[in-house]
């Protein structure tokens, strides 16, 4: 073959790679003429003068072939490439693509072909083409021998190991869930479709960070989210399909080239789930406005997606406009030429948040919290800014949770702190800050939101944090009680006093390494204290409890006087004395949890939000005191304060139903005492519960607990149709009182406090003579 032939193939297929990083798209990387070019430059590849430019020029074409090839052919293409970056770029790591920076350099092929080199020949290539060539001919069986052999291959796969079989594995997964949905889309099997979700899953989970197929297994499986939308699963299923674009599109701005489909595909859905009544919002909006301006930005002006893309920009932004006014919009639209803008928006974000230390009031939390949606809208995904914006709003969320008791603001919490971490990168100086966002807002979400994959994120995230550590002596303590809070809640979640046990030992070694004088010496001391009180209730310790009150007691003690926190660590304090004088029948131990409790509520200004929480507190402390010693009035009295909490928490408040319960308590016990307020202490008592157990607040196990109650409390009254009601709405709730997704320790212990609750039922319908009822 002449140079000048030769020579001709490398312009040409640079060219196609030029114009592949300048648009994105990957409909350029093929074609006859290509082929032809790329086997000419194939034959003359080499390690030296124009055969080393021949290899340049062709293994950039496979890599970039690769990079729009999630599948096994893909693989095929990847392998090829790193063989010829291997001949073009033998002293040039530099021109490598970074992925395969350190794999092109050695020569890993194995002296006896493995499973995975077998798949990836060509024999195979071939035998999968002739099935998808059949089945665009007309056959569905073979379509179905495509998803049998790889089904076939993948457990044979499992006894390899490795990075290059890793990547099989994923690449094998991701055919599997294409060729799944195929055949759903076909056969019209819901049933198959669950399976193509099921492995497009076990893709992504395979696919390491680093990957960059990982935001095209995010599309895959967020379009399968979409998919189960358009069947009718409801509009959950569109908005896991737009955390998922999310993700995706956040991971493509580091992709080179970027691909904008991927972010215009994150706005059509936003604008989808805007569209949905109950779900539309400013927020959507202005996310859906910056998803398709940068969209826009990035999508070069002659490709056929630019037009469209504009169109939908204009649409959205005149939406929102109606909403906030076109000056904020015309800022967001146009922020990614303002830096000055950005750094304005970024000020008053930080600001705001600093602020919030102090004043955590309804107005400053809405404050903080819609300025940094705004920062987050303006700040492109490709920004070096985007994860601070990120990380600003992920803890405004938080607080939202914190100080506002909305629990969904826990979970958005932990969800922007992911895509923080996506933005960021490895090496990235707020990676550890975003670990630990995730780490806190990922626990208190599974937590109160009972959700063990949660806690199993937090953990994840805190032990990260804690090996970044290892070069930054002065943050380990930090991290040391960050992961020690984290085991706490998972072995709460979980009933299990090991994990427990393991927080303390963490949360010990941080507090050993930490200055007496340091600002944080208080609050570790504090939530040892905590742990402590968390470890005792699991198994009752007077030793535990005794040093959780003592621990508390020195922690408030190292307060400064004027230090904010002051109230939450005499909230604190008191709940451990109390725990302890409870435990002990200790009538003043009690009273003096009180005043410590009534300590804190005086440095509270009337409408404060945490008035309702230490009034609620006091309630309880007063209805244990009336346990203790049998004043009739000391139990009204606890009635009373109990009341007004509830009064002041709104019913969607995450805390409502725990303080509803405290109420119904004390009045049921009020009902019994046979005093003159005792009939009406009843009806509220069983009110309540009704309440509670109509609530969408509470979990299956809460609204059985409070049927019961109402049981209880009508066979007191000699009301058995009301109780017999009353332990049916209880079974109707059986079914759903068990999460298979807890741990098998949680679900027997659920499964023994709900047991009998089915043969009370029936033998209260047997005593109504209700045989029928009682089967």
């Amino acid at each position: 073959m002449s140079r000048r032939t030769t020579s001709a193939a490398v312009r040409r297929v640079t060219a196609v790679t030029a114009e592949y990083e300048r648009t994105g798209d990957p409909s350029v990387l093929t074609g006859p003429e290509l082929w032809s070019d790329a086997h000419l430059l194939a034959a003359e590849a080499g390690d030296r003068g124009a055969g080393r430019t021949a290899a340049r020029a062709l293994a950039r074409l496979h890599w970039y072939r690769y990079l729009d090839l999630p599948g096994v052919d893909g693989l095929r293409e990847r392998r090829a490439a790193v063989a010829l970056f291997r001949q073009g770029c033998r002293d040039d790591p530099a021109g490598v693509p970074e992925p395969i920076r350190d794999e092109y350099r050695t020569d890993d092929r194995q002296a006896v072909p493995r499973l995975s080199d077998v798949l990836l020949s060509q024999q195979q290539a071939d035998r999968i083409e002739g099935l998808r060539q059949r089945h665009r001919a007309g056959s569905g069986k073979a379509l179905r021998m495509l998803v049998t052999l790889y089904r076939e291959w993948l457990p044979h796969l499992a006894r390899e190991s490795g990075e290059a079989v890793a990547l099989l594995r994923a690449a094998l997964l991701t055919d599997l869930s294409e060729a799944l949905v195929t055949l759903a889309e076909e056969g019209g099997d819901g049933g198959t479709y669950d399976e193509a979700l099921e492995a497009a899953t076990q893709a992504l989970g395979a696919t390491s960070a680093r990957d960059p197929h990982r935001p095209h297994r995010l599309v895959r499986r967020g379009s399968l989210f979409e998919l189960y939308f358009d069947r009718g699963a409801g509009p959950r299923a569109l908005e896991l399909a737009v955390g998922e674009y999310r993700r995706a599109a956040q991971l493509g701005w580091a992709r080179h080239p970027v691909d904008p489909r991927v972010v215009a595909r994150l706005g059509a859905a936003l604008c989808r789930l805007h569209g949905i009544p109950d779900h539309a919002s400013v927020e959507l909006l202005l996310e859906a406005t910056a998803a398709w301006r940068d969209a826009v930005h990035t999508t070069a002006p002659d490709q056929p997606g630019a037009a469209p893309a504009l169109q939908r920009l204009n649409t959205v932004a005149n939406l929102l406009a109606r909403e906030i006014g076109p000056d904020l919009v015309g800022t967001i639209v146009t922020a990614a030429d303002q830096q000055a803008v950005l750094d304005d928006l970024l000020w008053q974000a930080e600001e705001l948040a600093a602020r919030g230390a102090v004043d955590a009031t309804p107005p400053a939390l809405a404050e903080r919290y819609e300025s940094a949606v705004v920062l987050v809208a303006a700040v492109p995904g490709f920004h070096p800014g985007r994860p601070q914006a990120l990380l600003l709003l992920g803890e405004a969320e938080l607080a939202r949770w914190e100080h506002g008791g909305d629990l969904s603001g826990a979970a958005r919490a932990a969800s922007w702190a992911q895509l923080a971490l996506d933005a960021a990168g490895p090496e990235h100086p707020l990676r550890r800050q975003a670990l630990n966002l995730l780490a806190s807002a990922a626990a208190q979400a599974g937590v109160h939101g009972k959700a063990q994959d949660l806690i199993e994120v937090a953990l994840s995230a805190a032990r990260a944090a804690l090996d970044l550590a290892d070069g930054q002596p002065d943050t380990r303590p930090e991290q040391l009680v960050i992961l020690a809070g984290t085991l706490a809640d998972a072995g709460w979640l979980a009933d299990d006093p090991e994990l427990v046990d393991e927080a303390l030992r963490y949360q010990r070694e941080g507090l050993a390494h930490t200055p007496v004088e340091h600002r944080s010496y208080p609050l570790r001391l504090m939530r040892l204290a905590g742990m402590l009180s968390r470890r005792a209730a699991m198994a009752p310790d007077d030793a535990l409890l005794s040093e959780a009150v003592e621990t508390s007691r020195r922690a408030a003690e190292a307060l400064p006087g004027d230090d904010p926190r002051r109230v939450g660590f005499l909230y604190n304090q008191a709940s451990s004395r109390s725990l302890l004088a409870v435990r002990q029948a200790d009538e003043a131990g009690l009273a003096e949890a009180e005043r410590t409790f009534r300590d804190a509520l005086a440095l509270l200004p009337p409408e404060h939000p945490d008035q309702p929480r230490i009034g609620s507190a006091i309630a309880d402390t007063r209805y244990q005191r009336y346990r203790v010693g049998g004043d009739l009035d000391v139990l009204a009295d606890a009635v009373r304060l109990a009341r007004e909490a509830v009064t002041r928490t709104p019913t969607g408040h995450h805390w409502w139903p725990v303080r509803a319960r405290l109420l119904a308590r004390a009045a049921a016990e009020l009902g019994r005492s046979g005093g003159p307020d005792a009939e009406r202490a009843r009806r509220e008592a069983i009110s309540t519960y009704a309440a509670i157990a109509a609530s969408s607040a509470v979990d299956s196990a809460t609204r059985i607990d409070a049927e019961r109650r109402q049981a209880e409390l009508a066979r007191e009254a000699g009301d058995p149709a009301a109780r017999l009601a009353a332990l049916e709405r209880a079974v109707r709730h059986l079914p759903d009182s068990v999460d298979r997704s807890s741990s098998g320790r949680r679900r027997l212990g659920t499964i023994a406090a709900l047991g009998g609750v089915a043969a009370e039922a029936a033998a209260a319908a047997i005593a109504a003579d209700d045989a029928d009822g009682a089967v």
